[in-house]
């Protein structure tokens, strides 16, 4: 399992590889999606972000037969996974890159891409640990909940064999004095 700093030495990679765009640059064909330098460096604004995604979505899931850019695929993953949009969706991202990258057949030598396919994998890693750990949280929860409530029954149980041996003492010692 990943550790909380390794999890912020994998954001903060994300980050800087996305804010400062030291990648190599590269033009790709969809146009007003990426603008060139960066492959990071979408040119939209937050808030279109969510819009961007779905129009690009739209156009992977289009049914018509037109042939979609494989950049699409790329566009996405960056989208998906930007610093600056709101909900990032990294599962979403890494199968949208996975897809660029079958088509495009990134090699050894597209460091930035690989970097890209790495961090988004621990991320989905992180998501999948992040889902299994509030799942774990909430069954302690329960639990813990449930002990306190057994505690208490115990506890009154304890009460109640106490008093019943002191009844069973005093009817004993009735019965001998009867004798």
């Amino acid at each position: 399992m990943l550790k909380i700093a390794e999890h912020h030495v994998i954001c903060f990679s994300i980050s800087a590889c996305l804010i400062l765009g030291a990648c190599v640059p590269y033009q790709k064909a969809v146009k007003g999606t990426l603008s060139s330098g960066s492959i990071f460096e979408t040119g939209i604004s937050d808030e279109a972000i969510p819009a961007e995604i779905v129009r690009l979505k739209d156009l992977t899931e289009d049914k018509t037969g037109k042939v979609v850019s494989v950049d699409v695929y790329l566009s996405l993953a960056i989208l998906y996974s930007s610093y600056k949009n709101e909900d990032p969706d990294y599962a979403s991202a890494l199968t949208a890159l996975e897809k660029y990258m079958a088509v495009y057949n990134v090699g050894s030598n597209e460091s930035e891409l690989n970097t890209l396919y790495t961090l988004l994998l621990r991320m989905q890693h992180l998501s999948k640990n992040k889902s299994v750990k509030s799942t774990l949280i909430k069954k302690n929860k329960a639990l813990t909940k449930q002990n306190k409530e057994l505690s208490i029954i115990n506890e009154v149980l304890k009460e109640t064999i106490e008093k019943l041996g002191t009844i069973d003492l005093n009817l004993e010692k009735k019965r001998k004095s009867y004798k």
